[in-house]
């Protein structure tokens, strides 16, 4: 009973935000409902995506928190007292952070006070160029992976990453990831169930090599989103319990066999290792989506001096090396919030948080003004990236753009392709049939992602 003042407080500041993912999701969603009754394309709009990645990494972890006895990494040696007020005060600086993005987001909404038409439909599809450009980009990665697989050691990242030319390496594979999302797409479209299966274990086992979790699966994820967000598909439950549930047990067997194929782990030890993590606490209780935890170290302890440095150099390394010197070659993101804590303490959470409202807001724009399906390829990369403030921002920038770079270079070739064909008007057609024509309009889209008054809709349904 002596702790029920503390655990009501937890719960009670968890509720907060929660009420404030709510209102967010009100201001922003867009109002007008989704064509033909279906919901894809609004179940993915970017909004959605930032309270998925708050509710993963902040407050899944808070709700668990009372019930588990908190226990925070980093402060198990720290009183249960002294821990909460820690967690307390981690709550408060997220808290400040919603409120802010709140913020951002009604002037994001003021300033483009247009309402959100919705992805039209039908898209224009992939060019057919796409697929040997995608079969190009997945050799030159692989001939970038191939050095970094030989130098892989002891389950850390390799050795090689460390070093410029392994640093251009690594960025170089991505684009082996984006070209085996564009063959997939392609084999899925044809029918050519052989060749999906192939180039995705193929890419599975390539990209285990390197010892990275998230990108074994993540490409894999994109191809399901870009066909559910392009065909505009309905959703049912049955179909996500299912595909989560493999995920699930994927994630969490991965990490055991990585210790039996490269630390010579006993295949017993592996085996029983996957066991115990099959309970879903540990999912949100270890490092997996443990983005609370280190936010609740960095506000707690505040031992790093703030600077605005961070914004550009990143702050990992000296969270790491303050608060987890013992751990090498591996890192925990610092989160955005605690980015931005670290950057200017409580108001480098307010200015920044204003700011990502503010983007949000934008991307949801950008969101509602695709036209064709190299535009939902590049959303389905890149909005992920954006939106997940569990991870390190600044930190992962260069990953982030090299991530992003391949599709980018995917989309200017087909703009330019498009673009060739194109033709001046000569009085027939609207000037939305031939915006129709580009991959994706990123000029011009505040005004543009409306339907304009007394004009079809350019392939839509009434």
């Amino acid at each position: 009973m002596g702790n029920f003042g503390p655990n009501m407080t937890t719960y009670l500041l968890t509720g907060l935000q929660i009420i404030l993912l709510v209102l967010i999701y009100a201001l922003v969603h867009p109002s007008e409902p989704n064509r033909n009754g279906r919901f894809s394309a609004t179940l993915f709009h970017p909004i959605n995506w930032l309270i998925l990645w708050f509710v993963l990494n902040f407050v899944v972890t808070q709700a668990m928190l009372p019930s588990s006895g908190y226990p925070v990494i980093g402060l198990e040696s720290m009183p249960t007292n002294a821990t909460i007020t820690f967690v307390h005060k981690a709550q408060l600086v997220l808290i400040a952070f919603l409120f802010c993005v709140l913020i951002g987001c009604a002037l994001g909404k003021a300033a483009f006070s247009q309402k959100e038409a919705g992805v039209r439909y039908p898209l224009r599809g992939l060019d057919r160029h796409l697929f040997p450009l995608g079969v190009i980009f997945a050799l030159v990665g692989l001939v970038a992976w191939y050095p970094l697989a030989l130098s892989y050691v002891d389950g850390a990242r390799s050795s090689l990453v460390k070093t410029l030319s392994g640093q251009l390496s690594y960025a170089i594979t991505f684009f082996l990831s984006v070209g085996v999302i564009v063959i997939l797409i392609d084999a899925f479209k044809k029918k050519r169930i052989t060749l999906l299966v192939l180039v995705g274990v193929v890419y599975s086992v390539c990209m285990f090599a390197l010892g990275g979790r998230g990108r074994v699966l993540w490409p894999l994820v994109q191809v399901v989103l870009f066909f559910l967000i392009s065909r505009n598909k309905r959703i049912r439950v049955g179909f996500v319990i299912i595909i989560g549930a493999v995920f699930f047990f994927v994630l969490q067997a991965l990490d055991p066999l990585f210790s039996v194929v490269y630390r010579q782990t006993a295949l017993s030890d592996g085996i029983a290792t996957y066991t115990s993590s099959l309970n879903p606490l540990q999912l949100f209780l270890k490092s997996t989506f443990g983005g609370f935890f280190n936010l609740t170290t960095i506000v707690g302890y505040d031992a790093i001096p703030h600077t605005p440095d961070f914004l550009l150099g990143g702050s990992g390394a000296a969270f790491m090396s303050t608060y987890f010197p013992q751990i090498e070659g591996v890192g925990y993101p610092a989160t955005l919030p605690g980015e931005l804590w670290l950057s200017g303490g409580l108001l480098g959470v307010c200015v920044g948080g204003v700011i990502f409202g503010f983007l949000c807001v934008v991307l949801g724009r950008l969101y509602s003004s695709m036209r064709s399906e190299i535009s939902v390829l590049l959303y389905v990369v890149f909005v992920p990236l954006f939106s997940n403030i569990g991870t390190g921002w600044f930190d992962s920038r260069n990953k982030s753009i090299a991530g992003v770079l391949p599709i980018l270079v995917l989309w200017i070739f087909e703009w330019m392709r498009n673009r060739r064909k194109d033709t001046k008007p000569t009085g027939s057609g609207s000037a939305d049939d031939q915006w129709a024509l580009r991959p994706a309009s990123l000029v011009g889209w505040a005004g543009s992602a409306v339907e304009r008054p007394g004009q079809p809709r350019p392939g839509g349904r009434d």
